[in-house]
């Protein structure tokens, strides 16, 4: 999805939220977002990441954590970013002000991994939206 609207990854910033496998743990052992963020980094990305509990667990089970620049915030992961991924469905995920994020960003794609934001909304906002099996 990404490459459907980017091209190629490489010199891209793709900001990632959400490294737990789900919402409210910190949890990171069977997380596809593991697979993800090497992918991205394999295609010449770089990641920018962000989770409210599962960040250091998260560098302790991920080889190439060296290479992710992790943020504080959801707003500072997505700073400058061309793409962000929602990959769990934290509450502070689904509750992002649109308008605000837009004006982060550097790009206008939302690849929504847990189709947790409206597409109406986030189309509202002036994002390109992708949903997974939408």
């Amino acid at each position: 999805k990404l490459k459907k609207h980017l091209g190629s990854l490489k010199g891209k910033t793709i900001a990632a939220l959400g490294l737990a496998y789900k919402a409210g743990t910190d949890d990171v052992r069977d997380s596809q977002t593991l697979r993800i963020i090497f992918e991205l980094l394999d295609h010449g990305a770089t990641v920018r990441a962000h989770d409210p509990e599962a960040t250091e667990a998260f560098k302790r089970s991920f080889s190439r954590a060296d290479e992710v620049a992790f943020s504080d915030s959801a707003m500072d992961a997505v700073t400058g970013a061309d793409a962000v991924l929602i990959l769990t469905e934290w509450d502070e995920y689904k509750n992002l002000d649109l308008v605000q994020l837009k004006t982060k960003m550097s790009g206008n794609l939302i690849v929504d991994g847990r189709n947790i934001i409206e597409r109406k909304s986030a189309e509202a906002a002036g994002f390109t939206y992708e949903g997974i099996g939408r």
